[in-house]
């Protein structure tokens, strides 16, 4: 008899019931033997996963669609902005990165121009930015954005506690802790400062750039011996990749 199930295993409701009913006629009638029943259903099996599969098809055909629509639109508003066409030009170009950050609202650079065009017509744009940083922890230009309010302010205890929690989000960013560094500086936590400017400097020890902000920060703190070693460092890093670059050429 079809329908029993595993011999030593207890059959479950449908085994059962399926199984009753070919006792009964009623699967019979339907189906002439277990083979033709299984060929069903394995068919109804593979119009489901079909389905499913091209739903999901579908699915990303319309993300790349709306994410192509959003990229089309950022450009525009970059276009309208850099037209410097006066408020009808930069209304036009918070419209269009409106709906860009509305279509990809995952996207850093949608979110972080968004806060540029809003501020450009004068308005808050620190939600964008922030959402912008919390998206990708490691963009220093949408923290730098977050800060300039509060910098605008002399907020540096804010400021520093926002640049603080960027850095340890992103401890590898190197320019992250250099921003720190510059806040506990004017901050007046010069201890704090040397020690985030070395960190820095131990995260990028070959970039000149480094080397010349803790120039900066030592002459700052009236430490011309030290200021004088970051600097040195910073010209032999400039001269050797010049160097290497002209090789390179």
């Amino acid at each position: 008899q079809p329908f029993r199930g595993t011999p030593g295993k207890k059959s479950s409701r449908a085994q059962q019931w399926l199984a009753l009913s070919w006792r009964n006629g009623l699967v019979r009638r339907l189906f002439a033997d277990e083979e033709e029943f299984n060929l069903h259903m394995s068919r109804g099996m593979l119009r489901v996963s079909f389905t499913i599969t091209l739903a999901k098809y579908l699915g990303v055909l319309r993300g790349i669609s709306r994410q192509a629509k959003a990229d089309r639109l950022l450009l525009q508003a970059q276009m309208a902005l850099s037209e410097n066409g006066g408020p009808a030009s930069d209304t036009r170009a918070l419209t269009l990165a409106q709906k860009a950050a509305e279509l990809d609202s995952q996207d850093p650079p949608k979110l972080l121009f968004l806060g540029k065009a809003l501020v450009r017509l004068g308005r808050d744009g620190s939600d964008a930015f922030r959402a912008a940083l919390a998206l990708d922890p490691a963009q220093p230009e949408a923290l730098a954005q977050i800060l300039a309010r509060l910098v605008a302010k002399s907020d540096w205890p804010n400021a520093l506690a926002t640049a603080e929690t960027a850095a340890e989000t992103a401890p590898q960013v190197a320019e992250l802790w250099m921003i720190a560094a510059d806040l506990a500086q004017k901050s007046g936590r010069n201890a704090l400062a040397i020690a985030y400017m070395q960190r820095s400097l131990c995260l990028a020890p070959s970039l000149p750039a480094a080397h010349s902000k803790a120039e900066r920060l030592y002459q700052a703190l009236g430490n011309p011996t030290a200021a004088t070693c970051r600097r040195t460092m910073a010209e032999r890093l400039s001269a050797y990749s010049a160097k290497f670059k002209e090789i390179g050429d």
